[in-house]
């Protein structure tokens, strides 16, 4: 299969003041926050994306599955992590290091498809709504248009 490459040049170009989120996301967005994401063991912190994304399902009425690389449940974290959508069977699957940001991006190939464009410019602009003090922390060591820790 081959990949599309529509990855945005940099992340000043997908930012977007204007994007309109649905307010039930953004009421379980921010509940989300709440639960201090980055904190606890690799478990818990899955644990944290799986609430996340049963709430995303409900949300935008799918079912997706959401699986994990298992060095992730026994507690071993890696340094880069990252994920994919797979779309004929509705599965995101996150390895290495647990990322919000990566499982934005999975969940932005959900709703918009294969456009790599597009699962950045939703992510990303989700993210930095939600997140503005980690964002700004990402954002300084951007390479094109990857925010990394």
């Amino acid at each position: 299969m081959m990949q599309q490459q529509d990855y945005p040049g940099s992340i000043d170009e997908i930012l977007d003041d204007t994007v309109k989120y649905r307010k039930s996301l953004i009421k379980i967005m921010n509940r989300f926050k709440s639960f201090d994401p980055w904190d606890g063991t690799p478990a818990e912190k899955a644990a944290k994306l799986y609430w996340l994304h049963i709430r995303l399902c409900k949300i935008y009425d799918k079912k997706i599955y959401l699986s994990w690389d298992p060095a992730i449940i026994m507690g071993v974290e890696s340094k880069n992590g990252g994920g994919w959508y797979q779309h004929l069977d509705r599965h995101i699957h996150l390895y290495g290091k647990v990322s919000v940001l990566t499982f934005l991006h999975e969940w932005g190939h959900v709703l918009y498809g294969s456009s790599e464009y597009a699962a950045c410019w939703w992510s990303i602009n989700l993210f930095r709504k939600i997140f503005p003090k980690n964002f700004n922390k990402l954002r300084h060591r951007a390479q094109g248009h990857l925010l990394a820790a």
